[in-house]
Protein backbone atom coordinates (compact mmCIF):
# COMPACT_ATOMS: atom_id res chain seq x y z
CA UNK A 1 0.00 0.00 0.00
CA UNK A 2 1.01 3.40 -0.80
CA UNK A 3 -0.03 5.47 1.97
CA UNK A 4 3.16 7.38 2.55
CA UNK A 5 3.91 8.37 -1.33
CA UNK A 6 0.32 9.98 -1.60
CA UNK A 7 1.52 12.64 0.96
CA UNK A 8 4.61 12.75 -1.28
CA UNK A 9 2.18 12.98 -4.87
CA UNK A 10 0.85 16.25 -2.70
CA UNK A 11 3.65 17.36 -2.09
CA UNK A 12 4.56 17.45 -5.98
CA UNK A 13 1.26 19.28 -6.97
CA UNK A 14 1.50 22.25 -4.66
CA UNK A 15 5.53 22.31 -5.86
CA UNK A 16 4.56 22.90 -9.48
CA UNK A 17 1.82 25.61 -8.42
CA UNK A 18 4.33 27.15 -6.73
CA UNK A 19 6.62 27.36 -9.71
CA UNK A 20 3.65 29.29 -11.53
CA UNK A 21 2.33 26.03 -13.30
CA UNK A 22 -1.34 26.12 -14.44
CA UNK A 23 -3.05 24.01 -11.82
CA UNK A 24 -6.90 23.31 -12.39
CA UNK A 25 -9.17 20.94 -9.70
CA UNK A 26 -12.45 19.58 -10.59
CA UNK A 27 -14.44 17.52 -8.63
CA UNK A 28 -16.50 15.22 -10.40
CA UNK A 29 -19.60 13.52 -8.71
CA UNK A 30 -19.22 10.35 -6.80
CA UNK A 31 -22.37 8.45 -8.59
CA UNK A 32 -20.81 6.04 -11.25
CA UNK A 33 -23.75 6.49 -13.03
CA UNK A 34 -23.40 10.16 -13.10
CA UNK A 35 -19.86 9.80 -14.29
CA UNK A 36 -21.22 8.23 -17.16
CA UNK A 37 -24.51 9.93 -18.02
CA UNK A 38 -24.41 12.58 -21.26
CA UNK A 39 -20.88 11.28 -22.20
CA UNK A 40 -20.22 13.31 -25.41
CA UNK A 41 -18.70 9.90 -27.08
CA UNK A 42 -19.50 6.56 -26.72
CA UNK A 43 -18.12 3.86 -24.60
CA UNK A 44 -18.53 0.28 -24.97
CA UNK A 45 -17.85 -2.67 -27.23
CA UNK A 46 -19.65 -1.43 -29.86
CA UNK A 47 -17.02 1.44 -30.38
CA UNK A 48 -15.42 -0.96 -32.46
CA UNK A 49 -11.22 -1.39 -33.01
CA UNK A 50 -10.65 1.94 -31.24
CA UNK A 51 -7.86 2.33 -33.82
CA UNK A 52 -7.05 6.49 -34.27
CA UNK A 53 -5.00 6.89 -37.40
CA UNK A 54 -2.57 9.82 -37.28
CA UNK A 55 -4.33 11.88 -39.74
CA UNK A 56 -7.25 11.46 -37.81
CA UNK A 57 -5.45 12.65 -34.32
CA UNK A 58 -5.96 16.06 -32.63
CA UNK A 59 -3.53 15.50 -29.84
CA UNK A 60 -1.12 12.86 -29.08
CA UNK A 61 0.08 12.40 -25.45
CA UNK A 62 2.98 11.20 -24.61
CA UNK A 63 4.35 10.01 -27.30
CA UNK A 64 8.66 8.93 -26.53
CA UNK A 65 9.72 12.85 -28.18
CA UNK A 66 7.46 14.39 -25.54
CA UNK A 67 7.98 12.16 -22.30
CA UNK A 68 5.11 10.27 -20.34
CA UNK A 69 4.66 8.43 -17.10
CA UNK A 70 2.40 6.61 -15.60
CA UNK A 71 1.74 5.07 -11.90
CA UNK A 72 -0.82 3.85 -9.62
CA UNK A 73 -1.10 4.63 -6.00
CA UNK A 74 -3.38 2.58 -3.52
CA UNK A 75 -4.57 2.42 -0.20
CA UNK A 76 -6.87 1.02 2.67
CA UNK A 77 -7.09 4.50 3.86
CA UNK A 78 -10.04 5.47 1.88
CA UNK A 79 -10.20 8.78 3.47
CA UNK A 80 -6.39 9.51 2.02
CA UNK A 81 -8.38 10.03 -1.42
CA UNK A 82 -10.12 12.99 -2.37
CA UNK A 83 -12.71 11.17 -4.47
CA UNK A 84 -14.02 11.86 -7.85
CA UNK A 85 -11.29 14.75 -8.09
CA UNK A 86 -9.21 15.78 -11.42
CA UNK A 87 -6.25 17.50 -10.73
CA UNK A 88 -4.77 19.11 -14.13
CA UNK A 89 -1.17 20.63 -14.33
CA UNK A 90 -0.70 21.89 -17.55
CA UNK A 91 -2.64 23.02 -20.73
CA UNK A 92 -6.12 20.70 -21.33
CA UNK A 93 -6.91 18.96 -24.86
CA UNK A 94 -7.86 22.41 -26.55
CA UNK A 95 -4.57 24.05 -25.53
CA UNK A 96 -2.47 21.67 -26.89
CA UNK A 97 -0.09 23.62 -29.67
CA UNK A 98 1.21 21.65 -32.75
CA UNK A 99 -1.02 18.85 -31.50
CA UNK A 100 1.46 17.19 -28.77
CA UNK A 101 1.42 17.03 -25.29
CA UNK A 102 4.10 15.02 -22.69
CA UNK A 103 1.38 13.28 -20.61
CA UNK A 104 1.37 12.14 -16.77
CA UNK A 105 -1.83 10.13 -15.47
CA UNK A 106 -1.36 8.88 -11.65
CA UNK A 107 -4.14 6.81 -10.65
CA UNK A 108 -5.20 6.97 -6.26
CA UNK A 109 -7.72 4.38 -5.21
CA UNK A 110 -8.78 3.96 -1.75
CA UNK A 111 -11.01 0.89 0.05
CA UNK A 112 -10.72 -0.85 3.26
CA UNK A 113 -10.30 -4.28 1.30
CA UNK A 114 -8.16 -3.38 -1.97
CA UNK A 115 -5.66 -6.38 -1.86
CA UNK A 116 -2.88 -7.69 -4.39
CA UNK A 117 -5.65 -9.03 -7.26
CA UNK A 118 -6.80 -5.20 -7.40
CA UNK A 119 -3.62 -3.49 -7.74
CA UNK A 120 -3.03 -5.96 -10.61
CA UNK A 121 -7.00 -4.85 -12.35
CA UNK A 122 -5.91 -1.54 -11.69
CA UNK A 123 -3.16 -0.94 -13.69
CA UNK A 124 -4.90 -2.66 -16.34
CA UNK A 125 -7.58 -0.21 -16.17
CA UNK A 126 -4.50 2.64 -15.98
CA UNK A 127 -3.25 1.17 -19.34
CA UNK A 128 -6.76 0.42 -20.97
CA UNK A 129 -8.23 2.28 -24.05
CA UNK A 130 -11.57 1.14 -22.25
CA UNK A 131 -13.42 1.34 -25.09
CA UNK A 132 -13.42 4.85 -25.78
CA UNK A 133 -14.41 6.24 -28.93
CA UNK A 134 -11.59 8.48 -31.05
CA UNK A 135 -9.19 7.17 -27.95
CA UNK A 136 -6.52 4.90 -28.32
CA UNK A 137 -3.50 3.78 -25.86
CA UNK A 138 -0.38 2.47 -27.40
CA UNK A 139 0.95 1.44 -23.99
CA UNK A 140 4.31 -0.36 -22.40
CA UNK A 141 5.06 -1.53 -18.58
CA UNK A 142 6.79 2.56 -18.68
CA UNK A 143 5.29 4.39 -21.55
CA UNK A 144 1.65 5.62 -21.49
CA UNK A 145 0.72 6.89 -25.29
CA UNK A 146 -2.22 8.04 -26.57
CA UNK A 147 -4.19 9.60 -29.15
CA UNK A 148 -7.06 11.36 -29.14
CA UNK A 149 -9.04 12.00 -32.57
CA UNK A 150 -10.46 15.31 -33.72
CA UNK A 151 -13.95 13.74 -34.00
CA UNK A 152 -13.48 13.54 -30.39
CA UNK A 153 -12.27 16.35 -29.42
CA UNK A 154 -14.75 18.48 -31.49
CA UNK A 155 -17.39 16.89 -29.67
CA UNK A 156 -16.02 17.64 -26.34
CA UNK A 157 -13.74 14.68 -25.31
CA UNK A 158 -11.97 16.07 -22.09
CA UNK A 159 -9.28 14.97 -19.78
CA UNK A 160 -13.00 15.52 -17.56
CA UNK A 161 -14.67 13.41 -19.92
CA UNK A 162 -11.41 10.20 -19.52
CA UNK A 163 -11.06 11.02 -15.63
CA UNK A 164 -14.90 10.06 -15.19
CA UNK A 165 -14.85 7.28 -16.99
CA UNK A 166 -11.73 5.89 -15.62
CA UNK A 167 -13.06 5.95 -12.20
CA UNK A 168 -16.55 4.42 -13.16
CA UNK A 169 -14.63 1.29 -14.87
CA UNK A 170 -12.37 1.05 -11.10
CA UNK A 171 -15.59 1.07 -9.78
CA UNK A 172 -17.12 -1.31 -11.76
CA UNK A 173 -14.00 -4.30 -12.01
CA UNK A 174 -12.96 -3.68 -8.27
CA UNK A 175 -15.74 -1.71 -5.82
CA UNK A 176 -18.92 0.42 -6.01
CA UNK A 177 -17.29 2.27 -3.45
CA UNK A 178 -13.65 2.91 -4.30
CA UNK A 179 -12.27 6.27 -3.93
CA UNK A 180 -11.04 6.89 -7.29
CA UNK A 181 -8.81 10.64 -7.52
CA UNK A 182 -6.47 10.93 -10.67
CA UNK A 183 -4.01 13.40 -11.66
CA UNK A 184 -2.94 14.63 -14.93
CA UNK A 185 0.44 16.43 -15.53
CA UNK A 186 0.66 18.43 -19.14
CA UNK A 187 2.98 21.10 -18.42
CA UNK A 188 6.40 20.05 -19.87
CA UNK A 189 8.84 17.00 -20.61
CA UNK A 190 10.38 17.97 -16.87
CA UNK A 191 7.44 18.14 -15.08
CA UNK A 192 6.41 14.27 -16.26
CA UNK A 193 10.44 13.10 -15.91
CA UNK A 194 9.86 14.31 -12.14
CA UNK A 195 6.89 12.39 -12.15
CA UNK A 196 8.37 9.57 -13.48
CA UNK A 197 11.09 9.54 -10.66
CA UNK A 198 7.86 9.45 -7.97
CA UNK A 199 6.94 6.50 -10.03
CA UNK A 200 10.00 4.57 -10.42
CA UNK A 201 10.06 5.14 -6.48
CA UNK A 202 7.02 3.76 -6.05
CA UNK A 203 8.16 0.72 -7.99
CA UNK A 204 11.35 0.14 -6.14
CA UNK A 205 9.22 0.12 -2.56
CA UNK A 206 6.57 -2.50 -4.55
CA UNK A 207 9.86 -4.44 -5.40
CA UNK A 208 11.20 -4.06 -2.08
CA UNK A 209 8.12 -5.31 -0.30
CA UNK A 210 7.48 -8.69 -2.21
CA UNK A 211 10.85 -9.24 -1.20
CA UNK A 212 9.83 -8.49 2.36
CA UNK A 213 6.52 -10.66 2.42
CA UNK A 214 4.53 -7.40 1.61
CA UNK A 215 6.43 -5.01 4.22
CA UNK A 216 7.48 -2.27 1.86
CA UNK A 217 8.21 0.91 2.84
CA UNK A 218 5.53 3.25 3.10
CA UNK A 219 2.87 0.78 3.60
CA UNK A 220 1.57 3.09 6.64
CA UNK A 221 -2.19 2.96 6.74
CA UNK A 222 -2.22 5.72 9.36
CA UNK A 223 -0.70 8.59 7.53
CA UNK A 224 -2.31 11.74 7.26
CA UNK A 225 0.07 13.98 6.06
CA UNK A 226 0.23 15.12 9.54
CA UNK A 227 3.12 15.16 12.19
CA UNK A 228 5.44 14.55 10.07
CA UNK A 229 8.70 14.70 12.32
CA UNK A 230 7.12 11.67 14.40
CA UNK A 231 6.60 9.50 11.71
CA UNK A 232 8.59 6.35 11.33
CA UNK A 233 8.13 6.54 6.85
CA UNK A 234 9.03 9.95 7.19
CA UNK A 235 11.85 8.65 4.74
CA UNK A 236 9.72 7.29 2.38
CA UNK A 237 8.32 11.54 1.29
CA UNK A 238 11.56 12.47 2.02
CA UNK A 239 12.93 10.17 -0.67
CA UNK A 240 10.64 11.83 -3.09
CA UNK A 241 10.92 15.67 -1.95
CA UNK A 242 15.23 14.13 -2.31
CA UNK A 243 14.49 12.84 -6.21
CA UNK A 244 12.45 16.01 -7.10
CA UNK A 245 14.97 18.70 -5.72
CA UNK A 246 17.98 16.27 -7.95
CA UNK A 247 15.72 16.90 -11.18
CA UNK A 248 14.95 20.20 -10.84
CA UNK A 249 18.93 20.93 -10.02
CA UNK A 250 19.68 18.92 -13.06
CA UNK A 251 17.34 19.99 -15.41
CA UNK A 252 18.23 23.92 -14.20
CA UNK A 253 21.86 23.29 -15.40
CA UNK A 254 20.67 21.84 -18.32
CA UNK A 255 18.63 24.96 -18.72
CA UNK A 256 15.00 23.32 -18.99
CA UNK A 257 13.58 25.12 -16.03
CA UNK A 258 12.96 28.47 -15.30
Amino acid sequence: MHSGYIAGLRAYIQQKEAAGRPVRMYQLPTESAELTAGLPVRVGPEVGSGIVFKEDTAVELGDPSAGSAHFLLHTRRRDLVADGRITLIGPCLREAREGSLPFGQVLLAGGEDLEEKHRRELQRIQLSSLDIEGYMVRSTPRRLWSRVSRAALEHGFSFNVLGGILIAACRAKVSPGLAVEILFVTSNRADVAELEAVGSAVLAAEEAGRRANGDAAGSREDCAGENCDQCEDQDVCDNIKGVLVLRRRKKRKEGEIT
